[in-house]
């Protein structure tokens, strides 16, 4: 059985980058994207897939509203973050795990890592790139 994957990214490059990238690898299927809140709502809801993977926002005020809404949305799914590891502080990352992030994710690793992130955190695990944790993302101790 496939793992489904929604992308939402503000970039339509990106976008089109990740859905090549997860339709080349056996066992995923992309069933959607977004550039934006609205579009991601109304298309999640539909699609219900198994992971988001969310580009995280310039404002993580904003990217928290954003998770907890795809949360309420489709609580089965679970979601991946992509970030800059100094992008956020140890109350960032405890506010997005607790809405149902289990991955971060460098943007800049996309190729390298995003597809063993996804199998992962599709299995219930948590996924912290070691890139992440070496330029200082600091994961809060888990509950």
């Amino acid at each position: 059985m496939s793992i489904r994957v929604f992308l939402v990214d503000g970039y339509a490059a990106m976008r089109t980058l990740l859905g090549i990238l997860l339709e080349t690898q056996p066992g995923f299927v992309v069933v959607g994207e977004a550039s934006d809140e609205e579009s991601a709502a109304g298309a999640i809801s539909y699609c219900q897939p198994d992971i988001i993977v969310i580009d995280r926002a310039p404002s993580m005020h904003h990217n928290l509203d954003i998770l907890q809404r795809l949360r309420m949305l489709c609580p089965s799914a679970r979601m991946i973050l992509l970030t800059f590891a100094l992008d956020m502080d140890h109350e960032e990352v405890r506010q997005a795990l607790d809405l149902g992030v289990l991955g971060f994710v460098p943007k800049e690793k996309v190729g390298d890592e995003l597809i063993e992130a996804i199998r992962t955190v599709s299995a219930g695990e948590c996924y912290v790139s070691r890139k992440l944790l070496e330029y200082g993302l600091e994961l809060p101790p888990l509950k």
